[in-house]
């Protein structure tokens, strides 16, 4: 996997409490990497029985399972070496580039097994959503095809989110892109990180000054929530 998870410790003075927010940290992150692995489980499954059947075969068995596991599961994607893309939730259009995509560049131009997206919007659902996506090949394709579970992101949002103590201001997910997902005080956001992992939070609150005065100026705003 390439996420990481970090947190971000309020009682920089206290050494038992930074070390035992170090441990909910390293507690936290197994428990994420393990929900992944599950998942990753049920696209090997699914990589099996691709390589047995048709386009449409597969996405009838992909639309059954994830009817049967609705709590678990925004959609299924079937990326095809040609760029069209397929998924389970009926005729919503997708315009999902596939060959510009993070899992196209880790897959299929990088040779990888597993590539894991932090938290994104997608415009088939109406929240966040990770995915998790595995490369697969039959007689019918020239080139890889990629499968991937798109999964709402509160399935990993809520193991960080009751975590939390008050030791901890908040937690991050960060990958190897340096895309982050923060997730403080029960609301989550995503962003670049730009600078060290020592940068502190700032809430909305505090820079709606900032965003005023950069309109006036004729910039652009930073943003709902910023890392300085």
């Amino acid at each position: 996997m390439d996420i990481a998870i970090y947190a971000i410790i309020a009682s920089y003075t206290n050494k038992t409490s930074s070390e035992n927010s170090q441990m909910r940290a390293k507690i936290i992150a197994d428990d994420i990497s393990e929900v992944f692995h599950r998942y990753l489980g049920d696209l090997v499954m699914m990589r099996h029985y691709y390589n047995k059947c048709n386009r449409e075969e597969f996405m009838d068995f992909a639309r059954r399972f994830t009817d049967d596991h609705s709590n678990k599961y925004a959609y299924i994607r079937l990326s095809l070496p040609d760029g069209d893309n397929f998924h389970t939730l009926g005729d919503q259009k997708d315009s999902y580039q596939v060959k510009t995509s993070r899992p196209y560049n880790y897959l299929v131009m990088q040779h990888k097994e597993v590539s894991v997206n932090s938290a994104h919007k997608s415009e088939l659902v109406d929240y966040d959503v990770y995915s998790i996506s595995v490369p697969v090949r039959n007689s019918r394709d020239s080139v890889m095809a990629i499968i991937s579970a798109v999964i709402p992101a509160d399935v990993i949002d809520q193991k960080m989110f009751l975590a939390a103590k008050d030791t901890t201001e908040y937690y991050i997910l960060i990958d190897e892109e340096q895309y982050i997902r923060v997730c403080y005080h029960g609301r989550a956001f995503n962003t670049t990180l730009k600078t060290t992992m020592g940068a502190r939070f700032v809430d909305a609150g505090d820079i709606e000054a900032k965003n005023k005065q950069s309109a006036a100026n004729g910039g652009s705003k930073y943003g709902s929530a910023v890392l300085h």
